[in-house]
């Protein structure tokens, strides 16, 4: 018992070892140096993961340690990386307005690529923008390209390669391909588990599909994603009930923020509860005037209210502000009155899907 301690150091440095030479096996890249010259700012920025890992309110909790990391050492280029992969992640789930996050991924992003020109995070994180809020598709598949050419063993990098190619070519193998060798990357994460998950909904194999977003779920119940994607199949699937039933236990743990909000005024529409699907119509407005409510949120629980003209002026507002989830339009669960509306071909042809 006396040498438990000096134990424990020789198996994790065995255990580090190891996993060095299975990542490198598997084409992480060989990046220059980016080790920090200041303890201090590296153990702030280890925080700072704990909380982006966690996603929900642990963002801007990660957020502020990564920039107490470079307010100490503003050398260390992957505390630049993280800052700009919050600022993206952010935006996706409307905790700040699409520019704010646009401009801080941007800023940082490019300072991480300055520090250090092998920076598959910091290509990731202009991907990310390029995908999911400024609807360049093309730009988006190069810089992720880049990314992954700069690191193969990029996990969150092969998750957005692999919802390009689900969302914007419609490869579902492809997309199947890169969300497998992210799990294997890292199968403790939920992000991989929930875009298989939606996957293989998206294909017909219902039961995988919950099945793989019970897995997200468990790893990660602090994130809306499995819960809002798990709901959407749902709806889809006319089991409103259960997409209603996920949704709300999810808040539990999520609380009722945007992206679990927008579901679940649809599937109440759906189910027949007009009264309660206006009553997120109403909570929201009431929400606006203190707080940020993406336009593109306004106008899905708008829509679900029944009130259209007011869904696609919203709709409006969302494009020109570069809102997210214009990625994956298609694959809204909108009312049948939204899909039919002319207004909504419009914006599919806005969108410039690639043929």
């Amino acid at each position: 018992m006396t040498d438990v301690f000096s134990i424990q150091d020789e198996i994790a440095q065995a255990v580090t070892s190891k996993l060095r030479v299975t990542l490198l096996s598997h084409g992480a890249s060989a990046e220059t140096s980016t080790k920090p010259t200041n303890q201090e700012a590296y153990e702030l920025y280890l925080k700072g993961k704990f909380f982006f890992n966690k996603r929900g309110s642990g963002l801007m909790k990660g957020l502020d340690y990564f920039k107490q990391s470079i307010a100490i050492d503003s050398t260390f280029s992957p505390a630049y990386e993280s800052v700009a992969l919050s600022y993206a992640i952010m935006s996706f789930y409307y905790i700040v307005p699409s520019a704010e996050g646009i401009k801080g991924a941007k800023e940082y992003a490019h300072k991480a690529i300055a520090l250090n020109p092998n920076s598959s995070d910091g290509y990731l994180a202009l991907g990310f923008i390029a995908l999911h809020l400024e609807r360049d598709w093309d730009r988006a598949k190069q810089l992720l390209e880049k990314s992954l050419s700069l690191n193969p063993g990029n996990m969150l990098t092969r998750v957005q390669y692999g919802t390009y190619m689900e969302f914007i070519v419609g490869n579902y193998r492809a997309a199947e391909e890169e969300s497998k060798k992210a799990m294997q990357l890292d199968p403790l994460n939920f992000i991989p588990y929930s875009n298989l998950g939606d996957l293989y909904g998206r294909i017909g194999e219902d039961d995988k599909a919950l099945e793989f977003f019970q897995k997200a779920i468990e790893v990660n119940n602090s994130s809306s994603l499995p819960y809002t994607l798990k709901a959407i199949l749902l709806i889809n699937l006319n089991r409103t009930s259960e997409a209603i039933k996920t949704l709300e236990d999810g808040m539990n743990t999520t609380g009722r923020t945007q992206p679990m909000l927008a579901p679940l005024s649809e599937a109440m529409a759906e189910a027949g509860r007009k009264d309660d699907a206006r009553k997120i119509y109403i909570e929201l407005k009431k929400r606006a005037v203190k707080e940020y409510i993406a336009p593109i949120i306004m106008g899905r629980v708008s829509a679900a209210a029944g009130k259209l003209d007011e869904a696609f002026e919203w709709y409006d507002v969302a494009f020109k502000e570069k809102n997210s989830s214009w990625a994956v339009w298609k694959t809204l669960p909108h009312p049948a009155a939204v899909k039919k509306d002319p207004r909504y071909q419009k914006i599919i042809e806005e969108l410039k899907y690639p043929d």
